[in-house]
């Protein structure tokens, strides 16, 4: 606590309330940037199953009318 103290008188309060303010949301940007990579990955993932249920679709309506 006397540390703190010492940072405030050195660089002032708002500062400090800055810093504080800083590092308690840290984890929270950590955690956000984790969800949306996520995200990403799952959108990813879902594009690629609606193009290969689409692809079969297209193939199955082609062969109906070509053979």
């Amino acid at each position: 606590m006397d540390q703190w103290i010492a940072m405030t008188k050195v660089v002032g309060f708002p500062i400090m309330v800055t810093l504080y303010l800083l590092y308690r949301i840290e984890g929270k940007l950590d955690e956000l940037n984790r969800s949306i990579q996520e995200l990403a990955t799952y959108s990813r993932d879902y594009q690629m199953i609606k193009y290969h249920k689409s692809s079969l679709t297209f193939k199955r309506v082609a062969k109906k009318f070509l053979y």
